[in-house]
């Protein structure tokens, strides 16, 4: 039987930033929206920041005000308001030094799991003060401490390296994801055909991530096409460049798309739901070996030339790179999800995929697998609801919609510690005195240096034109003006 009493969990949201709600979720905190008057939870969190009067509450019930949290990541240097920054698909030139280069890359501009971590710090502690608990789903099926999967943007079509990336990670093949570009590999059906069986997702037709919702949903809908032509089902969809933007966004609500993964959102995190939508976001890791080759160009005598040898010390250093990547997230419980592109890169230094794929599949409690599954689990672990009680000894859990075939683990957070317990049945009474905690791993990946953005007019006229040369001038749209200024000075330089 229940306590008399409200639960400690889930946590009650009145009202409260749309990226907060987000966090929750992504911690594995069980939440429910507030309804005044109803005492099915005794925490209340509301924004005082949105609305100037208190929440009505119960006499059992507590009220926190989550604009205190904001104030505090303000104090941090995260800006005045960092729930609604990281809400927006903002990005920024960024650099890893990776061997002798300086690698870079365009990323989201705000680190979305730093934030999310202090903002769970923050309010974990507040809600302990007050007697409640931190208690979470974890993130991934029990025994695993994490997830691995290898990415491949299949951009150009190259067949010695198509065939020799097929050949290195055929022993690991199940914890690999494929995203084909259509127009590139339309010629090549029997090629593509070799990938069925694995996990394949569509890399657009073009490769180029548009501005508008109607120019992506024509170019995404035209690669699904081609993959479909090949007699494969893709799922999911990765961004061109790993960029992200609202007209992406509404387009793979629009297509139904169940996943995509784009590093101009979010990087080395944890996957979320983004505001309004059920597409949902996998964050990997940015670093690729194809950046610390265009970095190790950029350095060769004449920009131009790059010898055999500067090319393999590159590749040997963006080795040592994912094998330390690989062993920093583990220890911190966050994916290890990388990639990397067949065509010049890593199909043509295959024994790149031998040594990380290997190294990965040494590590311990690791759940290898492909991007699909994993967002299928995602899902699954969402739809769990949880009401946690007090009693003299610790607490009473009542779990519903468990799923059938995976099975989950509680955690109790308390400080830097963390406690782990199976959560295998409706209801599981927990006693505090018999749980063994262990110490949390921080985060130990070096952050990204941030580079300044040129004043240079050029790059200004190019970003807000959506400059590219991959959309043949006849099929731009001319429907806004961008697209008829693109169009058009295409058409002149043409």
């Amino acid at each position: 039987m229940k306590p008399a009493t409200p639960p400690l969990l889930p946590l009650l949201l009145d009202a409260v930033p749309d990226a907060l709600a987000s966090m929750l979720a992504q911690e594995g905190i069980p939440t429910v929206k507030f309804q005044p008057g109803r005492s099915n939870g005794r925490f209340v969190l509301f924004d005082s920041h949105t609305r100037r009067d208190h929440p009505l509450l119960t006499s059992q019930q507590q009220a926190i005000d989550v604009d205190t949290l904001r104030k505090r990541l303000a104090d941090q240097g995260l800006g005045s308001d960092a729930f609604a920054s990281i809400e927006t698909a903002v990005a920024s030139r960024a650099a890893w030094r990776v061997g002798e280069w300086d690698a870079t890359e365009e990323i989201a501009a705000m680190d979305r799991r730093a934030i999310r971590e202090q903002v769970m710090n923050l309010l974990r502690a507040e809600v302990d003060r007050r007697g409640g608990v931190w208690m979470r789903v974890a993130p991934y099926p029990r025994p695993y401490r994490t997830v691995a999967n290898f990415r491949f943007d299949h951009d150009e079509f190259v067949a010695e390296d198509f065939e020799r990336t097929l050949d290195a990670i055929a022993p690991h093949s199940s914890m690999t994801t494929h995203f084909v570009c259509g127009s590139t590999h339309e010629r090549h059906a029997d090629a593509v055909r070799k990938l069925a069986g694995l996990d394949i997702g569509s890399h657009g037709y073009r490769h180029h991530t548009y501005r508008t919702a109607a120019e992506n949903i024509a170019n995404i809908e035209r690669g699904i096409a081609v993959l479909r032509g090949c007699g494969i089902e893709p799922a999911g969809f990765a961004a061109p460049h790993g960029r992200y933007n609202p007209g992406l966004a509404t387009a793979l609500e629009t297509l139904g798309i169940t996943h995509s993964s784009e590093f101009g959102f979010a990087y080395d995190e944890l996957p979320f739901f983004p505001t309004r939508t059920d597409v949902l976001q996998i964050p990997i890791h940015p670093v690729c070996l194809g950046i610390v080759l265009e970095a190790a160009a950029d350095l060769a005598v004449n920009r131009q030339v790059l010898d055999e040898s500067t090319r393999r010390e590159a590749v040997e250093a963006t080795i040592e790179h994912f094998l330390a990547a690989a062993d920093s997230l583990h220890a911190a419980r966050i994916p290890i999800f990388f990639y990397g592109h067949p065509d010049g890169r890593v199909g043509r230094y295959p024994e790149l995929l031998r040594r990380v794929l290997g190294s990965i599949s040494q590590l311990p409690d690791v759940w290898r697998t492909s991007l699909f599954e994993f967002q299928r689990w995602w899902r699954l672990r969402n739809r769990i609801e949880l009401e946690v009680y007090a009693t003299d000894d610790g607490w009473l859990v009542a779990a519903d919609r468990l799923p059938q075939q995976c099975p989950c683990s509680l955690e109790i957070v308390d400080e830097d510690r963390t406690a782990s317990v199976a959560l295998d049945r409706a209801r599981l009474r927990i006693a505090r005195g018999a749980l063994s905690f262990a110490s949390r791993e921080p985060y130990r990946l070096p952050a990204p240096v941030r580079l300044p953005k040129p004043l240079d007019v050029k790059a200004i006229l190019r970003r807000a034109l959506d400059w590219e040369r991959v959309t043949p001038v006849d099929e731009i749209d001319a429907g806004h003006w961008s697209g008829m200024m693109k169009k058009t000075l295409r058409r002149i330089r043409g």
